[in-house]
């Protein structure tokens, strides 16, 4: 498998496109592919990276989602008083508590990429049959 929209979509339970759009998610995927590449010394079992590289990147789309202005709940106006309260809604403690175990599932990700051992490439060494 690869790291596509569809499972950054699938990870973070969000299909609908308005309020974080397919293109900012492969934005992040790219990031999330330059960034973990690079940290990737000992050759890591691909699994271990791809790991790595879809917990990063959905931890980096639903950063970009909780950063969308209509899903901060600024207060509350008693309609009697006219007095403002401002408040953090209960939207915006769900959204830290997501953005804080996506990190944490990033953070291991790459933690079990880094301490994997390393791996030499793949060599296939051809064999010549001879018939006779």
């Amino acid at each position: 498998m690869s790291v596509t929209v569809a499972r950054i979509r699938l990870i973070l339970n969000m299909k609908e496109t308005q309020y974080l759009e397919d293109d900012v998610i492969q934005e992040h995927i790219d990031s999330a592919g330059v960034i973990i590449n690079s940290m990737n010394k000992n050759n890591a079992d691909a699994e271990l990276v791809e790991q790595a590289k879809l917990r990063l990147a959905a931890f980096f789309a639903y950063q970009a989602y909780s950063d969308h202005p209509v899903d901060v709940v600024p207060g509350e106006e008693d309609e009697e008083t006219a007095d403002w309260t401002p408040i953090a809604g209960e939207k915006t403690r769900e959204m830290r508590a997501k953005l804080d175990s996506l990190k944490q599932v990033s953070d291991m990700a790459i933690s079990a990429m880094l301490d994997a051992p390393a791996t030499s490439p793949l060599r296939i060494s051809a064999i010549r049959f001879h018939q006779g």
